[in-house]
């Protein structure tokens, strides 16, 4: 098994999980928004997550979190794994927190399908790799 495979699969895995919470089929799209995607990924990973992990979940710290994250959309689909991280971080967060209010459960709500189209888009992306690395590791391909 080759370490993009080991990806491949751990995404899959994460992806079925998150479709399970999703209540719509539909899988959001989230533009890309952010000027400066690591200043504002610093500001999501040292300034704001651990807040949201630590609590209290205010709304307005919720929502300025979600709209942070959601600029960094297209880089978390992309090869630089630190921004997928971010939004794995968020995922932990939201679906593990003791914390059931209803403020929770909207920006829950609103991040999931967003989530799964970023964990559907890394897995086709990473799909074709595997594939190669597979053929390529065959004797007499």
């Amino acid at each position: 098994m080759t370490h993009d495979d080991t990806i491949l699969r751990a995404l899959e895995s994460r992806r079925l999980a998150v479709a399970a919470l999703v209540s719509s089929t539909e899988i959001a799209d989230v533009p890309e928004t952010a000027d400066d995607g690591e200043e504002t990924l610093r500001a999501v990973m040292v300034r704001l997550w651990p807040r949201v992990r630590k609590g209290p979940r205010t709304p307005e710290l919720l929502a300025t979190y979600l709209d942070a994250l959601f600029s960094l959309a297209s880089r978390a689909g992309g090869d630089d794994w630190r921004y997928l991280d971010a939004w794995n971080n968020a995922y932990e967060t939201l679906t593990t927190a003791a914390d059931e209010s209803q403020t929770l459960g909207s920006a829950t709500e609103r991040f999931l399908p967003a989530y799964l189209g970023l964990l559907t888009r890394q897995c086709e992306r990473m799909r074709p790799m595997v594939r190669a690395s597979e053929e390529q590791s065959w004797p007499g391909s």
